[in-house]
């Protein structure tokens, strides 16, 4: 059962590459099929995160390229898209589970909440006047420095 499924798997995705190939198939509806089978795929073979992963991104990507035909949105945000396809991990995979570790458990949040902080941080800086620009790094080397120079307790 899990070799046919694989198999089909791997038909299904060179079927799409074969049409992208030949122009009939365009990037994003390339992108949304090929994260959809991926999500299939997780459901189909109990629940492994390893055809989720690459689901949840791929249709994060698809997300931003949608969003930035609509809206013509800053290209940093795809930063932002791929750290909210993290979260989606997080919340079809793990939530509910109670018998696996904390790092386990939270291991895509991680990368999630830093993929968004950094896409919203230099969004920030790139709108901010020229003083802020400047202002903001200045204030987080600050802080750095003390943290790591403060006394421990």
């Amino acid at each position: 059962m899990k070799n046919k499924s694989i198999g089909i798997l791997l038909l299904l995705i060179g079927a799409f590459l074969l049409l992208a190939n030949f122009n009939l198939l365009k990037g994003d509806v390339f992108l949304l099929l090929l994260s959809v089978i991926f999500i299939i795929a997780y459901f189909r073979m109990n629940r492994s995160i390893g055809f989720l992963i690459p689901g949840c991104i791929l249709f994060s990507i698809f997300l931003f390229n949608l969003f930035n035909n609509l809206f013509n949105i800053n290209p940093i945000h795809s930063l932002t898209f791929i750290g909210l396809g993290f979260i989606a991990i997080y919340f079809i995979h793990y939530s509910g589970k109670k018998d696996i570790t904390i790092g386990e458990k939270y291991w895509s949040l991680y990368p999630g909440i830093i993929l968004i902080a950094i896409g919203i941080l230099i969004s920030l800086i790139q709108n901010f006047p020229d003083y802020l620009r400047y202002l903001i790094p200045i204030v987080l080397i600050i802080i750095g420095v003390l943290l790591l120079f403060r006394r421990q307790k």
